[in-house]
């Protein structure tokens, strides 16, 4: 049967020893943590252990009876390093119960390295931002997680991205489209990393404010006006190629239209006129030969089809005239013969 424990004990970290090993100051004392064993009419014993990360660092042992005391646990056979670590106190009677524990995280920084934002600059044509930053002594960033944020002063816009501070051989850049914040406004951006790499050598260097610059208006609008220029070229330069566009009426179609409008307009004679006037027959012939020559004179510049339809229709008429004049005359067969005769080489002649 095992006897019960007539003796209580309270475990406490010192947090100013812990708050200077988290940021990297000398500490004075390794004392970091103390027990306190109440007061005990029987002797008890008592085993007390510090643990950092599982690893045993330190233990005391003994046997308490009379007034309350105090024990002091220490960190000098513990190698001090950057990191997250966390402390555990735990103390035993002689039975082996526990009578008290406590556990405490801390976070010790790394030392000799920075990061940091060194500009921020926007693109010539005023629609990209690039945030350009910096680190030193880079190659020990291991397990580095850091974020980099964006608020607007006004509350109208902000970001985050993940920024990996440890890749490549040169400091990593970000390039964002530009916010629809009105000119002059602010941004404000700061790089971040999560704990143990959280405090670096110079915090200042960590935020930057970026001031939006005025945006001129014309040169959006000069670029407009030659979109609209390159667009209405493009345009009339394919409907031309596809034939939609005729810069050059065709002369050639006029002239033969206007021809074909002579053709119509010129005289003809009427049957019943030369059958009235059987005295002027003798004078057609003459007639005829200079309206044929006008003609011909006006027209030499006319396609061959004009001339063949006119001629073709000279001859009709011709013939008409002849059969016409032979019936009238048939009295006289030796003028009938000459007017035919001569008629003939005037066609020979036009032929």
């Amino acid at each position: 049967m095992i006897e019960k424990t007539n003796m209580d004990a309270i475990c406490e970290f010192k947090s100013l020893i812990l708050s200077e090993l988290e940021n990297g100051i000398n500490i004075e004392s390794n004392e970091v943590a103390s027990c306190q064993l109440s007061v005990s009419s029987d002797e008890v014993r008592w085993n007390i252990i510090l643990r950092i990360n599982g690893e045993l660092i330190d233990s005391l042992s003994g046997v308490h009876i009379g007034n309350s005391t105090t024990y002091n646990l220490s960190i000098n056979s513990w190698e001090i390093r950057s990191g997250k670590h966390t402390l555990e106190i735990e103390i035993y009677d002689g039975f082996g119960k526990l009578i008290d524990s406590e556990s405490e995280t801390i976070i010790i920084k790394h030392s000799g390295w920075n990061i940091g934002i060194s500009s921020v600059d926007i693109s010539s044509d005023n629609q990209d931002i690039t945030i350009n930053m910096r680190r030193e002594n880079y190659d020990q960033l291991l397990d580095i997680h850091c974020v980099l944020s964006a608020s607007h002063t006004q509350g109208e816009w902000s970001g985050i991205w993940k920024i990996d501070m440890a890749k490549g051989q040169l400091a990593p850049t970000l390039t964002i489209p530009l916010p629809n914040i009105t000119s002059g406004d602010e941004i404000n951006f700061n790089l971040n990393c999560a704990e143990p790499w959280h405090i670096d050598d110079n915090v200042e260097d960590n935020t930057y404010t970026f001031m939006i610059p005025n945006i001129s208006a014309p040169i959006l609008e000069q670029n407009e006006w030659i979109w609209g220029i390159l667009s209405s070229a493009i345009i009339l330069i394919c409907a031309k190629l596809l034939g939609f566009l005729e810069l050059k009426p065709k002369k050639k179609e006029k002239r033969t239209v206007s021809t074909n409008d002579k053709s119509i307009s010129k005289p003809i004679l009427n049957k019943k006129e030369i059958s009235n006037e059987p005295k002027e027959s003798i004078h057609l012939e003459d007639d005829v030969k200079d309206i044929s020559e006008e003609t011909y004179n006006e027209d030499k510049d006319i396609d061959e089809i004009a001339e063949e339809e006119e001629i073709v229709e000279v001859t009709e008429i011709e013939d008409e005239d002849i059969d016409e004049i032979a019936e009238e005359e048939g009295s006289d067969p030796d003028d009938i013969d000459a007017k035919i005769n001569k008629m003939m080489s005037r066609k020979r002649y036009y032929d």
